[in-house]
C-alpha cells in the first residue's frame, strides 16, 4: 500500500486480490473510493484531473487502461495541443512526453513556466541520458517514466505527483 499525505488529507493507493488498484482519497472524516471495477465516484470532478500529452496513440491507449477509473484523463496529440488545454482548464498533473510535433515537451515546459501556469509534470520518454534529465528538472518536472513503462510504476508515479497538486 502506497500512502501519501497533503494538507486535505491523504492519497492512498492500494493493489486489492484481483490485481486492480483502489485510490482512496482521504480528506478530513470522509473517504471515497475509485477502482476500475467499481467506478462510483458522487462527483466526477472530485476526481483528479490528468492531461496526457503524447504523440503516439498506443502510449495514450496503455496510460488509460492503467489510469482510467482513477482520474479524469484527457489528451493531447502534440504540445500545441496540449498548451491549449492547459490554458483553458484546470488539471493535477501533466503526463509529457518530450518529442511530439509542434512544441516538443520542453517547450511547453518553458511556455507553462513563463505564463505562471503551474502544476506537477511527469515526463514520459523514450530519450533518457543526463542532459536531459538536467534540462527537465530544471523545468520542473517531479519525475521520468521511461518508455517503456511498467504498470505498477506508472501507477505510483502518478498517485505521487497528485497528492503534491492536491489542496
Amino acid at each position: 500500500m502506497h500512502c501519501r499525505e497533503h494538507a486535505a488529507g491523504s492519497l492512498i493507493l492500494r493493489e486489492l486480490a484481483n490485481g486492480e488498484h483502489d485510490l482512496l482519497i482521504i480528506s478530513g472524516k470522509q473517504a471515497e473510493r475509485s477502482a476500475p471495477s467499481q467506478r462510483r465516484r458522487k462527483d466526477a470532478m472530485e476526481r483528479p484531473r490528468v492531461l496526457v500529452a503524447d504523440d503516439e496513440e498506443g502510449i495514450r491507449e496503455s496510460v488509460t487502461l492503467i489510469l482510467a477509473g482513477l482520474y479524469d484523463l484527457e489528451y493531447a496529440k502534440d504540445g500545441q495541443e496540449a498548451l491549449e488545454k492547459l490554458r483553458q482548464g484546470r488539471f493535477d498533473l501533466l503526463v509529457l512526453d518530450l518529442k511530439m510535433p509542434k512544441l516538443d515537451g520542453f517547450e511547453v515546459m518553458r511556455r507553462l513556466k513563463a505564463e505562471g501556469i503551474h502544476l506537477p509534470i511527469v515526463v514520459l520518454t523514450a530519450y533518457q541520458s543526463v542532459g536531459v534529465a538536467k534540462a527537465a528538472t530544471n523545468l520542473g518536472i517531479v519525475e521520468y517514466l521511461p518508455k517503456p513503462f511498467e504498470r505498477e510504476h506508472v501507477l505510483r508515479v502518478v498517485a505521487s505527483a497528485i497528492s503534491t497538486s492536491r489542496p
